[in-house]
């Protein structure tokens, strides 16, 4: 994505600016503690929600980017342990979804698939800056459009069953039956403990503000107090290059061009029971063979076939070159158009779950939307391969999505955007889960470091907690995760540095620190950090937030990610 903004080496060096600070008292303690898990939404075009979640005890709380402020809102119900360990993940596709009643316009909606909680007149048209909820108007009824369109909510009754009012006309009346899917998103919290317990797995929904708990069934038996992860594989994490709804490789065809944006997608030539047939030329017409196996087809339009739109199916594999033909999973329910317009996007479907000191790659499916015949709310070992070692405290993984297919050479398949990088924690060693790798995925396991010197990811660090880190999927080609690390670990006063890794060479930079009084130090620890994102038309720039904790408490910082 171009940008209006530049920046010149020397000349404008990398500036952190400080963020305003917690207030006294229980909010700034939790945050402050080990343990505190934040869930950021990673998504750009403002479709991602101004609030990052956090929670480290019975109470969740946010931090707005765009307001710089931070906030209590409302308990979580979570058993188990809160501390070392506990995890939280941001799912934007998993919101409420059903079918409308009848009577909708261009201009409105009724739902009839009641809410899970009530909400109040005009609850969905601000979620936290002004800006309404997304809803995505699926035209997939008897005689309807086939089409997709999404719009902003600017106002709504109240009830489990609201009408809804855009902000933007559709291009089509929908028909009684279409379906509505809400880009809401929901935070997955999961404390340590034995999995079994109670409520120790919930999910907070953000379009009705409401907390649901989750299954445990077959997941690692005790959630181990170390730097476990929640990785979600959701179809609106796409590349740096790319809008939510556009995947990770585009054609010239558009659809829903009215929205907040017009979005890119691939015009299909062919299409089968269980297949869908791609570009002769362009768009994707350059694939390598399974470069998108275990991601998903999504169908944004047919107008031909207007029952098929909307419909997902996990790749099982697919050919190469011009006219690639994708092999689904299950077959589809009604088979597209050969002229159907589709995209290529993350299952959204799946939540990986690494665990420290498992080998064991565990799988958790939000809900069934048809692309595999899993039953949804379940976890599993066999979605995924095993890795050949497990990773400690000190260990961190983090799923590289924002490298883009087309901002660099796949010839050879060396750079990739399936890959998950995962940390072994106590040295600088790391393996690669390529989730496109093989039908399970493959792992690359005993990678090493470069220039990493000794900044090891050592176990006292990791063991309190005492980095966090976060991935920029939205500017610097998707390439960087970025942390900080304390040089001398056994001593609580000891001097950080911030690094950077490079998911594509796997290379180790410091980047600059904020600026210290003179013979102050830089505390000893960083229990929360995220990227955000500023993006108006061409300008794209990407931030990275940062904690500092000192004797006298916690300060917060930003730098602006130029370079």
């Amino acid at each position: 994505m171009s940008t209006t903004i530049t920046s010149r080496y020397i000349v404008d060096l990398p500036e952190w600016r400080a963020l305003h600070q917690p207030i006294a008292g229980a909010l700034s303690t939790v945050i402050g503690a080990a343990g505190v898990c934040f869930a950021p939404d990673m998504r750009c075009r403002d479709y991602a929600t101004p609030h990052v979640y956090f929670q480290n005890s019975n109470t969740m709380y946010s931090y707005n980017n765009k307001f710089d402020a931070w906030q209590v809102v409302l308990a979580t119900g979570l058993a188990g342990t809160f501390g070392q360990g506990a995890m939280a993940v941001f799912c934007p596709t998993f919101g409420p979804m059903g079918t409308i009643a009848a009577g909708g316009t261009v201009n409105k909606v009724t739902l009839s698939t009641a809410l899970s909680a009530s909400v109040q007149v005009n609850q969905l048209a601000n979620r936290g800056d002004g800006l309404g909820f997304i809803v995505r108007i699926i035209g997939n009824a008897a005689g309807s459009s086939g089409k997709i369109e999404e719009r902003r909510v600017i106002a709504n009754t109240s009830g489990t069953t609201p009408t809804i009012y855009f902000d933007k006309p559709l291009s089509f009346t929908p028909a009684t039956g279409d379906r509505y899917e809400f880009i809401s998103g929901s935070v997955l919290f999961l404390n340590t403990g034995t999995s079994a317990t109670a409520n120790i797995f919930r999910r907070y929904d953000l379009l009705t503000n409401s907390f649901t708990s989750l299954s445990t069934t077959g997941v690692i038996a005790t959630i181990p107090t170390t730097h476990n992860q929640l990785i979600a594989l959701d179809e609106q994490y796409v590349p740096c290059d790319r809008n939510p709804g556009e995947g990770f490789i585009v054609g010239a065809s558009t659809y829903d061009i009215t929205g907040d944006f017009s979005k890119s997608c691939l015009l299909a030539t062919g299409s089968g029971a269980n297949t869908i047939t791609g570009q002769a030329a362009s768009g994707d017409a350059g694939v390598i063979i399974n470069q998108f196996r275990n991601y998903q087809i999504r169908i944004v339009e047919d107008t031909a076939i207007p029952t098929a739109v909307g419909q997902r199916r996990r790749i099982t594999s697919h050919t190469a070159g011009a006219s690639p033909v994708y092999t689904v999973a299950t077959n589809w329910t009604v088979t597209p158009s050969t002229t159907c317009k589709f995209v290529i996007e993350n299952d959204t479907d799946r939540i990986i779950g690494l665990f420290g000191g498992a080998t064991a790659t565990y799988n958790y499916f939000i809900s069934n939307l048809g692309n595999t015949a899993a039953t949804a709310n379940t976890w599993d070992t066999t979605s995924w391969a095993a890795r050949s070692v497990a990773f400690g405290a000190g260990g961190l993984s983090w799923y590289s999505f924002g490298v883009s297919p087309t901002q660099h050479s796949t010839t050879e398949n060396t750079v990739k955007s399936s890959n998950i990088i995962s940390f072994r924690g106590g040295s600088t060693t790391y393996d690669i889960l390529d989730i496109a790798g093989a039908a399970t995925g493959s792992w690359t396991n005993g990678a090493t470091m470069l220039n990493a010197g000794n900044s090891t990811f050592d176990a006292w660090v990791g063991a309190n907690d005492f980095y966090y880190f976060a991935y920029n999927p939205h500017t610097q080609n998707g390439e960087y995760m970025y942390t900080a690390l304390g040089a001398n670990s056994s001593s609580s006063n000891s001097q950080r540095h911030y690094v950077r890794f490079n998911s594509i060479n796997g290379m180790l930079e410091k980047i600059a620190g904020p600026k210290l009084a003179n013979g102050s130090t830089n505390g000893y620890g960083a229990c929360a950090a995220w990227c955000s994102v500023f993006q108006d038309g061409a300008t794209k720039v990407g931030f990275y937030n940062a904690t500092r904790i000192m004797s006298g408490g916690t300060d917060y910082y930003q730098l602006m990610l130029t370079f």
